[in-house]
């Protein structure tokens, strides 16, 4: 037989275990998590370790926040009608502040990125004569920005 002062730290652990049951996740540096409360976005959770309510709570995707980088190959005519290939390096980052649009806005942000780059190129190579096109990459690394 048990004593009541037994009795009663068996009920508290009992009930502390049902208080602390959940699942935990790990957000890794330079990451940020999109997290859904049935299937609605929630919050964005940063690095670092993150409690989840099971059944409720769910991890939708993960986001880098890193410092990426495209490469393309563009054909384009200069104004003297001349065809060039020119090759394009593209930085790009996500926006902290911009997270939760970055990952609900486009299924391919890559694919998206490249074709404005592409047509940025192409509209601003035909302005301009093959001896300048070289000169001009200032000009036309603002018009791409822009």
């Amino acid at each position: 037989a048990h004593t009541k002062n037994e009795n009663k730290t068996r009920q508290k652990i009992k009930v502390n275990t049902n208080t602390i049951m959940g699942c935990y996740m790990c957000v890794e540096q330079s990451e940020a998590a999109i997290i859904e409360n049935w299937g609605k976005f929630s919050e964005v959770a940063h690095p670092g370790c993150h409690c989840l309510v099971p059944c409720k709570t769910n991890v939708a995707g993960k986001v880098s926040l890193r410092l990426e980088e495209m490469k393309t190959q563009i054909d384009s005519k200069s104004r003297d009608n001349v065809f060039l290939s020119v090759s394009v390096g593209v930085q790009y980052q996500i926006l902290p502040q911009s997270i939760e649009k970055a990952f609900y806005t486009l299924e391919n942000p890559r694919l998206a990125i490249n074709s404005y780059i592409q047509n940025a190129i192409r509209g601003q190579i035909p302005t301009h004569d093959l001896d300048d096109i070289y000169s001009s990459r200032e000009e036309i690394s603002f018009a791409v920005k822009k």
